[in-house]
């Protein structure tokens, strides 16, 4: 339980608040109500994309780019502009951060496809308002914005806007770190390793320096799961938090099955990751299960069989 939950500002609580500012928004956008924009936004409050950042104050500036984007948006005969908040935490009492899905759907079909996107709400004068939005979307390969929708300050050739981990990327990384040990591709796996690698199990501290390390001790997993007969290997995303350096505390349950029933009680365990060339990877596991039980191999000390 954080400081916050013991005060009441629980996540749950953060998403009532990010859902009741993100419903506000939308209808401001599809009724074009500049009115209602201002009331919940912060002047200044940032937008930013894949192509770059754009700073809007509460003057006509804004009221040009909220009547191109409800333009378009009717112009696409999109006949639902869905946004529901997917998960949101307390920062402080006055600030709230959290992350959403967007939907534009004509009859139920995607006129574009589904995103994540990323906002911060501050609260002032007793109301909380919408300081930053981040997506990762080019302006020009979507056709909801028009051509002349303000650049903001553009990237540079190549460079990328880093987006806060987001659900999809957890599932993605998960699944990564799982199949492999029913499908045995051991680089699947190792590509969502950083080293050095280190685990802290019940039996220690392991630390993996090399890829010689990573592979020998992906071949000891295997023979537990061979001595275990595991045929379902299951990890669920529980949370995750983005930290100040962005990067990311990500929990999860491990579920561990042979024919149907459970070899071992499930475990939660907190992995360390980092972006890495546009990927994430881990190089730490807390409350990491061994193979030693299985195995006797403990892959710090190989020659004793500990």
């Amino acid at each position: 339980m954080t400081q916050f939950d013991k005060i009441g500002l629980t996540p749950a609580k953060a998403r009532a608040v990010m859902q009741g500012v993100l419903n506000r928004l939308t209808m401001a956008i599809w009724e074009y109500d500049p009115e209602l924009i201002r009331a919940f936004t912060t002047d200044p409050h940032t937008i930013h994309t894949k192509q770059g950042i754009a700073t809007f104050n509460h003057d006509q500036e804004l009221d040009k780019a909220l009547s191109q984007l409800h333009n378009s948006i009717h112009d696409m005969r999109v006949t639902d502009y869905v946004r529901s908040v997917t998960r949101a935490r307390y920062v402080t009492e006055d600030m709230i951060e959290g992350q959403y899905r967007c939907w534009f759907l004509r009859d139920t079909l995607d006129v574009f496809p589904s995103f994540d996107a990323y906002m911060i709400l501050v609260r002032e004068t007793g109301q909380f308002r919408m300081r930053e939005a981040r997506n990762n979307v080019a302006r020009g390969t979507w056709p909801l914005l028009a051509a002349d929708d303000p650049d903001g300050a553009p990237l540079k050739p190549g460079e990328r806007l880093p987006m806060p981990f987001t659900q999809a990327e957890f599932d993605a990384f998960l699944d990564d770190i799982t199949a492999p040990f029913l499908t045995r591709q051991i680089d699947r796996w190792a590509s969502r390793m950083a080293l050095p690698f280190s685990m802290v199990t019940a039996q220690g501290p392991v630390l993996l320096q090399s890829h010689d390390d990573l592979a020998r001790n992906f071949a000891d997993y295997l023979d537990a799961a061979d001595k275990m007969a595991l045929d379902d290997l299951r990890r669920v995303p529980l949370d995750f938090d983005i930290c100040d350096d962005d990067t990311v505390m990500a929990t999860y349950r491990t579920e561990l099955r042979s024919r149907g029933t459970l070899v071992e009680t499930p475990y939660t365990s907190t992995a360390l990751l980092h972006r890495t060339g546009g990927t994430w990877q881990m190089s730490s596991i807390l409350n990491a299960r061994g193979h030693h039980k299985w195995t006797g191999q403990h892959p710090t000390l190989r020659e004793t069989k500990t």
